[in-house]
């Protein structure tokens, strides 16, 4: 979105993702002309494509084909060609970095879950098994395929004390891969966003000069406010009944008796 919003000539060529849901919004975003792959498809040869790229309804754990074969029809084709407009290539641990095309701009992220201040709080020490230690699957990917560019984002607590030391581990490892990296933690609100949303950004540079600096953009003034992202006209479908706005008043006033 962000390239497309300064006018940036570019192509997606892959993108991966296990979660469905996320999947089927991304496809519902960024899908100007969606096309039907589903045509001259066996249900069964969906069902076990679906299963052979490991999706999940959670994000946390793989559907099994009989999970999956559980969902009618309609739904599976919706998710299956959700993946397939997309580029999706599945879950990252599942992916032959061989069959990753080549690309100049390699974006990533890792679940926040096991770093953010209200996580488990367990690390992403490589080999560790939580869901934060995913990072180290995108070696293999930025090995393979050496994009000139990288660009990571996540939680401002990966550059807290606690997890600093792990993430430069993977500072060293990218300069041992030949990047130069900058790194710094920014605010949503400082760049034209209603919210309050601070985020640790990488960027790494393949053969970067010594000389060359990377300077990250400067805060620009903030013009919105919440009330420009809301719509005027909503559905009442989208508003609770007097009976379950008492009953929410109720629970609140009265959880701390509990």
């Amino acid at each position: 979105m962000a390239l497309r919003n300064i006018g940036a000539n570019f192509e997606v060529v892959a993108t991966s993702d296990w979660n469905f849901n996320s999947v089927l919004a991304y496809n519902a975003i960024h899908t100007e002309n969606p096309k039907d792959f589903t045509i001259n498809k066996t249900m069964e040869e969906i069902e076990s494509y679906l299963y052979k790229i490991n999706i999940s309804a959670d994000g946390k754990e793989p559907l099994t084909l009989k999970q999956i074969q559980r969902y009618n029809d309609k739904k599976k084709k919706d998710i299956y060609n959700a993946f397939m407009n997309t580029n999706n290539l599945g879950s990252i641990v599942g992916i032959n970095p061989e069959e990753v095309p080549d690309c100049d701009l390699f974006t990533y992220s890792y679940p926040c879950t096991s770093i953010s201040l209200s996580g488990s709080q367990k690390g992403m020490a490589k080999g560790s098994g939580t869901s934060s230690s995913m990072l180290w699957e995108c070696q293999k990917i930025i090995e393979a395929k050496k994009p000139k560019y990288l660009l990571m984002e996540n939680v401002k607590n990966l550059v807290g004390k606690k997890f600093k030391p792990f993430f430069d581990e993977w500072l060293e490892y990218l300069e041992q891969q030949g990047y130069k990296s900058f790194w710094k933690v920014l605010n949503a609100k400082d760049y034209g966003t209603a919210q309050n949303r601070e985020r640790t950004y990488c960027i790494s540079i393949l053969d970067c000069p010594d000389s060359v600096e990377y300077k990250f953009p400067e805060p620009i003034p903030l013009t919105k406010c919440l009330e420009d992202y809301l719509e005027k006209d909503v559905d009442e479908k989208y508003f609770l009944s007097d009976d379950k706005v008492e009953q929410l008043v109720y629970n609140m006033e009265h959880t701390n008796e509990k």
